[in-house]
């Protein structure tokens, strides 16, 4: 089994994410853009999972989804971001 891998998400990893809350969640826009300016954004990469930590921002992407292809779930706090 391979081990997880951790390092900092890169600009391109970050732009896609803002993408994605500015089509799925606009509301949470300016949530993301606060947490973003916290500069603690790191990414966490399995076969077939990856974790994003964005400041209180919890990232959850895995494969067979509808966007891009990709499954996203993301919560602030432990709270469904699409509830924020």
């Amino acid at each position: 089994m391979e081990e997880a891998k951790t390092r900092k998400l890169n600009a391109m990893e970050i732009a896609f994410i803002r993408k994605y809350v500015e089509d799925t969640t606009p509301t949470a826009s300016s949530l993301f853009e606060s947490q973003v300016a916290k500069g603690n954004a790191t990414v966490t990469e399995k076969p077939g999972f990856v974790t994003m930590m964005i400041g209180n921002i919890d990232v959850e992407i895995t494969s067979g989804g509808d966007y891009n292809g990709l499954n996203i779930q993301m919560w602030y706090c432990g709270t469904p971001i699409t509830e924020i």
